[in-house]
């Protein structure tokens, strides 16, 4: 009760300042309304500054990048910075190219690559990688077991391929026996000279043996001759499939990738070793192709990234994709994708607005049936929202992509003032400006208090977007107020007295109608309860079913039927591979070695906690990879083993050369010659390295060592999994000094902001404006009164949205606090009006500007997108409920004062 009791004491100290601020206004407007040249004067001086505040609202600029939403601190916005002064933006520009013809999407692929490379933006082109070499040092990605087996392996082959030579009599030429000697069992499968005597025994046990060599692909088929000869190369292939298969499993690359840098064979088994192992990014069926680029700018700077759009567009239609086939088509894809997003919000923006000054247009002539009430109401409006532009420039330079739907919202909250002092003009046409304001001055300030500091509640949000919008806007209030207050009285001088006007007539009451008067107010009073109770219970329903909307796709413009089907260029990148991967940047290198291996050892490992819909665990992690990775393991352990290869394999091709051609040893040639090159390559190093395995993981000054990639496998579309995947990130990084930085991330830290704003402002909304109206009525009842009625509008507000499936979103909260501003409006002046004594102008002019900032939000109803949508589903279903709340808890079945005075009548 102190408490309320100091709130009275302000409300006494306003109300002195309001006296004193009535008594200044009304001496101003009594001085300019006095004759029409004088209102003229001042018409002059506004016009005047409207176009000064043009001029300098329209230096403003538009920000559209999403970080400029959040505060400088926070982890996604410090990581990103942090990646782009070291690397540039985590964004990769990706551009997909189909058609049913390889040839024709090489070609065509080459040719936009080539236009793209002109770019002044560019900073990178990833169009064709060299796989030379990793396919020359393939060898060393094997495990020391493995080359440690293809070393026995050739020893094996070689002793056994001149051994058969020997024991048929193939070749005429000398063998070298110390091949044969390599090992004491070097004659394993081979006939002994002393069985093969001629007897029985020894011409069945050469059957025997016949029936063994025909059994084993080592051994010639002796039944067959050697017109028909085995397969030589059957062990080094079975050894070289087996060593391909754990290159796929190893991961580093793709199975394509795989069959570029591993040796295979033609047709007729012989090892294929080109110069230059050249690729581009192809699907594996060769319809789609892929082009990379590295620009200087991000994808959350929505206006490059639709500029972007626009030039990779001209430079498709430009090259003519059907000449190259008909078959062929190119797009953007990727996360500079937001060319269309950004047109379907501009253009929405801009038919919602016509529609809605269209609706507000119909409301005012209608209510009013004069073109000279929407001039008087307005022409302040539009001079006030100049100012409010000005005012945005001098103070931030820019507006973000949420404060740009500023003057839509602004629209709506601004025209009550001129309504509200039209409408009491309109009932009082003989009465002066000065008495008018005496009158409404005090609820229209309290109103305006009311709505500029639910506002001004927003500079608390660490959501940077909504402390700007709140800022802005809860100027923009008090200013459509002053411009109201001015210039209402100076257009309604300048422009004379309306042609057409009731007068009010005085009708004799008959003596019955008291008594009906009483009987109607007792039914009108039990259904004003029964409301009431339904209304509580349709609160307590609907409040519990409110949510939050967690799927960005359900907020994204929908997709006309004349949008060219998505290229599917997934499976052109590969299957451990995204376009938008999470980078990783640390200021030691074992600090991010040590955060690379956990992120593998994760990787590809279904995750209990992390399901799809049916509830199957599936894994969050494709890959994890850094400079380092991309080396062979321990290269310089290997090294002895591969010299032995390398000498195993010229000494074995060298023992095959004297063979007759038709020797099926021969077979070994090409595989000979190819384990040598592959086993005499030296050590590998970054140096050495393609470009485009270490440029990923380059610093801005070239070196390498701190910058991984993370490639992750998740809904990017839902906030849910989002927040849930950044947990799970920060968690494996916390006792590393290593930052992860991610354009997907910033979604978010954005809902996180959204939802802990939501939960934390309102109440503090809430408590400032039971202060202000505690201030303003300094009644204890009357308080809680226009209170409850806040609450019920606000209640009913937000139940209804639980039961019809409308979810809070990045684009209606912004409305919120508007919604509670203007919520109590209502309340202030119904109340204001039954101590006194104009219930029946006040109660128009409270429906007509009720309809018109429903008129105002209405145009945002008829737009494809659905997040603009949702503000004009929010905003107009706020209004008509906290209206409805005013009358019922304020107005309906309670008498007033005065009544029945007869100017209200």
């Amino acid at each position: 009760m102190h408490v309320f009791q100091d709130r009275l004491a302000l409300g006494r100290c306003l109300a002195a300042s309001t006296a004193l601020l009535t008594a200044g206004l009304c001496g101003i407007v009594d001085t300019i309304t006095r004759s029409r040249a004088r209102a003229a004067w001042a018409l002059v001086a506004g016009l005047l500054l409207g176009w000064m505040a043009l001029g300098q609202g329209s230096n403003i600029r538009l920000n559209t990048d999403l970080k400029a939403l959040l505060p400088q601190d926070a982890a996604s916005v410090v990581a990103l910075r942090q990646v782009s002064k070291r690397r540039g933006p985590t964004d990769l520009l990706t551009l997909a190219v189909e058609s049913e013809d390889p040839d024709a999407t090489r070609r065509f692929s080459a040719d936009l690559a080539e236009r793209v490379s002109r770019w002044p933006e560019l900073q990178e082109l990833r169009a064709q990688r060299d796989y030379t070499p990793l396919r020359d040092h393939a060898l060393y990605y094997l495990e020391l077991e493995a080359l440690e087996e293809l070393r026995d392996t050739l020893k094996t082959e070689q002793r056994r391929a001149l051994g058969n030579a020997m024991r048929l009599g193939i070749s005429d030429h000398e063998i070298s026996v110390e091949a044969l000697m390599a090992d004491d069992d070097w004659d394993v499968g081979l006939d002994d000279d002393d069985d093969d005597d001629g007897s029985e025994q020894g011409e069945q046990a050469d059957a025997g043996d016949r029936e063994k060599a025909a059994d084993d692909p080592l051994f010639p088929d002796a039944a067959a001759g050697v017109a028909d000869p085995p397969d030589r190369a059957a062990p080094l292939r079975d050894w070289l499939a087996d060593r391909r298969e754990s290159f796929v499993q190893d991961g580093r690359l793709s199975e394509r990738e795989v069959d570029l840098i591993w040796p295979a064979e033609d047709e007729n088994g012989a090892l294929i070793f080109p110069d230059r192992v050249v690729q581009y990014r192809t699907s594996p069926d060769g319809r789609v192709q892929v082009i990379q680029a590295q620009l200087s700018r991000p994808a959350t700077d929505l206006a490059f990234s639709r500029d972007v759009a626009a030039r990779v567009d001209a430079a498709i239609v430009s090259l003519q994709p059907r000449r190259y086939h008909p078959s062929l088509r190119a797009m953007l894809v990727g996360s500079y994708e937001v060319s269309g997003e950004v047109n379907a919000v501009l253009a929405d923006l801009k038919r919602a607005t016509w529609l809605s000054a269209l609706l507000v247009v119909v409301v005012l002539a209608g209510a009013f049936r004069t073109w000279r009430a929407v001039i008087i109401v307005l022409a302040p409006l539009g001079l006030a929202m100049l100012l409010t532009l000005a005012l945005a420039e001098l103070v931030y330079g820019e507006l973000n992509s949420l404060t740009a739907f500023l003057f839509a919202v602004l629209f709506g909250m601004g025209v009550d003032f001129a309504v509200h002092l039209y409408a009491h003009r309109e009932r009082d046409p003989d009465g002066t400006w000065s008495a008018l304001l005496r009158r409404q001055l005090r609820p229209l300030v309290s109103t305006m208090l009311t709505t500029v500091g639910s506002l001004w509640v927003l500079s608390l949000a660490d959501f940077k977007g909504f402390q700007e919008f709140g800022v802005i806007s809860g100027a923009g209030v008090g200013l459509c107020l002053v411009s109201a207050l001015v210039f209402v009285p100076v257009l309604d001088v300048l422009l004379g007295r309306p042609r057409w006007r009731r007068a009010a007539r005085k009708v004799a009451m008959p003596d019955s109608i008291p008594r009906m008067r009483r009987t109607v107010a007792r039914r009108i009073v039990a259904l004003r309860i029964a409301v009431l109770v339904g209304l509580g219970a349709v609160v307590g329903w609907g409040l519990p079913h409110v949510t939050f909307e967690n799927n960005l796709r359900a907020l994204r413009a929908p997709s006309g039927p004349q949008k060219e089907r998505r290229i599917p260029y997934g499976s052109a990148l590969g299957d451990k591979r995204t376009s938008v991967p999470l980078v990783l940047t640390a200021d030691s290198d074992a600090d991010l070695d040590t955060a690379v291996a956990r992120f593998r050892e994760v990787a590809g490992a279904p995750d209990p906690d992390f399901s799809d819909p049916d509830g199957s665990p599936r894994t969050w992690i494709k890959d994890a990879l850094s400079a380092r990775t991309t080396l062979p393991e321990d290269p310089v352990a290997k090294q002895p083993i591969l010299r032995e290869i390398r000498a195993l394999a010229l000494d074995f091709a060298s023992d095959l050369a004297p063979l007759a051609s038709d020797d099926p040893a021969k077979r070994y040639a090409t595989h000979l010659d190819v384990l040598a090159k592959l086993a005499g390559a030296v050590p590998l190093t970054l140096d050495d390295m393609p470009a485009w395995t270490t440029r990923p993981f380059a610093q801005a000054d070239g070196r390498l060592g701190r910058i991984g990639h993370v490639y992750l496998r998740f809904r990017q579309h839902d906030l849910a999994e989002v927040r849930w995947v950044v947990g799970r990130v920060r968690a494996q990084l916390d006792d590393l000094d290593v930052v992860a930085a991610s354009s997907s991330f910033v979604y978010a830290d954005l809902s996180e902001a959204l939802e802990g704003d939501a939960a934390r402002l309102p109440p503090f909304a809430l408590a400032m404006i039971l202060c202000m109206i505690a201030a303003d009525l300094r009644r204890v009842r009357q308080t809680l009164r226009c209170f409850s009625a806040l609450l019920l509008g606000l209640g009913l507000t937000l139940a209804i949205m639980g039961l019809c499936d409308v979810h809070i979103n990045f684009y209606n909260f912004v409305v919120m606090p508007a919604v509670v501003g203007l919520g109590i409006d209502a309340s202030l002046h119904l109340w204001h009006a039954t101590q006194r004594g104009h219930i029946a102008a006040t109660s128009k002019a409270t429906i007509v500007a009720a309809c018109t900032t429903i008129g105002a939000f209405g145009g945002l109803l008829a737009t494809a997108h659905p997040g603009l949508r949702s503000i004009g589903e929010v905003g107009v279903l706020a209004i008509a409920c906290s209206v409805l709340a005013a009358f019922l808890v304020l107005v309906v079945g309670r008498g007033s004062p005065a009544s029945g005075s007869a100017g209200d009548s």
